[in-house]
């Protein structure tokens, strides 16, 4: 699912954080 395209680039953020 690529979400990546609907939510903003600080949800993004947000998400890659929440990996590391």
């Amino acid at each position: 699912v690529v979400d990546g395209l609907e939510i903003s680039p600080a949800l993004l953020k947000s998400r890659l954080q929440d990996l590391a």
